[in-house]
């Protein structure tokens, strides 16, 4: 069947009797761009669903969406309807999976693009190298919307102009944005395929204060923990990954990342390559996580066959989103009644930190608790002393060896 009218009716009444993958109103959605893909083939006097159009649709969408006609949203689903109708075509069904959003197009700055990343892969982390990717593209996209399709034009000026935008943005780490911008344009360079050496004309921003952010006292891990409601799917779910960050100080994307294979129940350990890093971490996790994740998965977690342990509540039933836990922790906090103001470090990362911080007063040497948080640079790690009153009691030096001048001091 390749009849754009037919294979238009058919996947309608598949997104209406998918109630068990989508909401209405997504579905709805989606209805919509079917109908304005159907008005494209009509509009051009096309009966017969083909490669070419598509592509002709997906061209004038991209121009759309750089001029500012439709939004981001719009412009993804579009895109993601027309493989759904081509499915539909070459399968005679739908397979409904979570489908990524469609990016603008690099053009001719794809080449160059790919080959940095390609640089990185030996070299960083994979954290670092995501980071890479995506100030770089940033970049990239910045220079299109400025006209530039290659580096031939590209001056000092368009950068300046990029890191002020960003700047807004990146406000926190500005210094990374420079960073790879810098090792950018290197790579240009020593490719030839940019003359612009931006080394010694954008200068290196001042290192940032690092401020001695806190840890959750005793009582008020016993209020975050006995907030969650365990009547309801949700409060089971998040707190079965509260508990699991408080017994392992765990990060928020490796948590929500855990699949069933990351678990080994004979010997309570949790087993996972680390998000930022990309090295492999193995950990125990106490009785109350453990408790707290069985729980879940068996009277809580959504019917599903994938693979991740932590789920959405609503359709469609994926794995959480790395933004988790931004809104989620303001939620936890004010249920428990735990007083928060903006930039206070009372973040998910403070459960991490309060793991931290008890091995340090516990009496756990740094390079333990480097291995324990996953740390690379154990420098990284001696920030968790400052949260801890006896570590800095430990660091403090004598007086007794100054003179004192003044009798009332004697």
């Amino acid at each position: 069947m390749n009849n754009i009218s037919q294979i238009h009716e058919h996947v309608n009444t598949l997104l209406s009797e998918a109630t068990r993958t989508f909401a209405p109103s997504t579905a709805l959605y989606y209805k919509s761009c079917c109908a304005a893909i159907l008005r494209y083939y009509e509009m051009n006097n096309i009966n017969e669903l083909s490669d070419s159009v598509s592509s002709s649709f997906i061209a004038v969408q991209d121009l759309r969406f750089r001029n500012g006609e439709i939004g981001r949203k719009f412009h993804s689903t579009l895109i993601k309807t027309i493989g759904l109708l081509h499915e539909y075509e070459n399968t005679g069904a739908i397979v409904w999976k979570r489908r990524l959003s469609v990016k603008p197009p690099l053009k001719e700055f794809e080449q160059p693009y790919q080959g940095f990343i390609d640089t990185l892969t030996n070299d960083l982390s994979s954290g670092s190298i995501r980071m890479m990717a995506l100030y770089s593209k940033q970049l990239l996209l910045h220079l299109i919307e400025r006209k530039h399709y290659n580096f031939s034009k590209v001056g000092l000026n368009d950068i300046q102009q990029f890191l002020v935008s960003a700047g807004s943005k990146h406000r926190g780490n500005i210094s990374n944005v420079i960073w790879v911008i810098k090792r950018f344009f290197k790579y240009l360079n020593e490719c030839h395929i940019s003359e612009l050496s931006i080394e010694h004309m954008i200068g290196n921003v001042g290192p940032r204060r690092i401020k001695a952010l806190p840890c959750l006292s005793e009582n008020e891990v016993s209020d975050l923990l006995s907030s969650a409601d365990l009547k309801t799917k949700c409060g089971k779910r998040d707190y079965a990954i509260i508990s699991i960050a408080l017994s392992t100080g765990l990060r928020c994307c490796d948590i929500i990342g855990l699949k069933f294979s990351s678990i080994d129940w004979h010997s309570d350990t949790i087993t996972i390559s680390q998000q930022k890093t990309g090295n492999i971490l193995t950990l125990p996790f106490d009785g109350v996580a453990g408790n707290a994740i069985a729980d879940y998965i068996l009277t809580a977690r959504p019917q599903s066959d994938e693979p991740y342990i932590f789920l959405r509540t609503c359709r469609p039933y994926t794995r959480l989103k790395n933004t988790f836990a931004g809104s989620t922790i303001i939620r936890w906090l004010k249920n428990a009644g735990i007083s928060r103001e903006a930039h206070d470090g009372k973040t998910f990362h403070a459960l991490r930190r309060t793991v931290g911080t008890r091995l340090i007063e516990s009496g756990a040497d740094l390079s333990m608790t480097a291995q324990i948080l996953g740390h690379i640079q154990i420098d990284s790690t001696r920030r968790y002393i400052s949260l801890s009153e006896q570590g800095l009691r430990d660091c403090c030096l004598p007086i007794s060896e100054f003179a004192v001048l003044r009798r009332e001091l004697r």
